[in-house]
């Protein structure tokens, strides 16, 4: 049996709702170490939902055996624990690992039938292309949310990038960084580079799969001289 414990009024009793699978799915099954159980839940059965990942929320699962023995995650039988949050268990929600590319071509560029290559090298003078894929940072399903990556070079200048979401929830994100051969002087939202220094490029992923928070994903890259065309009279 699944359901909801549901109080409508603070002066009211609390009183039990049973739902069917097209509510809630569960299944579980006895192992030689205890039991293994899951649990389906459409996101709009819970109210205020934030499954932001990192976060911890309570949760608790319970096993009636058909007799008077019950098994708690959390909670004991003492407690009425679908009533009693404070008994719970902690979930830590997880999330997906982030991917860092350097694609030659963004996917609008594409022709039918096509598909990106990494890119060799970063060309002075060309815009560097970035692509991160990370699902966890589709925000919204109603607009294209943005990420950020750090360009740092060696000989000490560092550029932030702003990726745009290719669609309102693909989790794909793309943008591009304007380069010029370095002169010395700063340029505001250019990265200035010597031909074949190195370059680091920096993602930070904020949950992953795992459950580790703030990973960084790099990638390191290689500057390559620019090919200028002179006209002449």
């Amino acid at each position: 049996m699944g359901g909801e414990a549901v109080k409508d009024d603070p002066k009211k009793e609390w009183r039990w709702v049973t739902y069917k699978a097209d509510k809630i799915q569960r299944a579980s099954k006895k192992t030689a170490e205890g039991w293994t159980m899951e649990v389906f839940m459409p996101a709009d059965r819970i109210n205020k939902l934030n499954l932001t990942p990192g976060k911890i929320i309570g949760f608790n699962l319970s096993i009636c055996t058909g007799t008077s023995l019950y098994y708690y995650w959390g909670g004991t039988s003492d407690v009425r624990t679908s009533e009693r949050p404070d008994t719970w268990g902690d979930v830590l929600l997880s999330g997906s690992d982030g991917k860092l590319e350097v694609p030659d071509k963004f996917e609008s560029e594409l022709k039918e039938g096509e598909t990106a290559k990494p890119a060799r090298a970063i060309v002075i003078g060309e815009a560097l292309k970035l692509r991160v894929t990370d699902m966890d940072m589709n925000l919204s399903d109603k607009r294209k949310d943005k990420v950020s990556v750090t360009v740092k070079s060696k000989n000490g200048d560092t550029q932030v990038a702003i990726l745009e979401e290719t669609g309102e929830k693909t989790g794909v994100f793309e943008g591009s960084l304007a380069t010029r051969l370095s002169l010395g002087e700063a340029a505001a939202s250019t990265l200035s580079l010597y031909e074949g220094e190195s370059v680091e490029i920096l993602y930070v992923d904020q949950a992953r799969a795992d459950g580790a928070r703030n990973v960084e994903v790099k990638l390191e890259m290689k500057s390559a001289a620019g090919t200028t065309n002179l006209a002449g009279n």
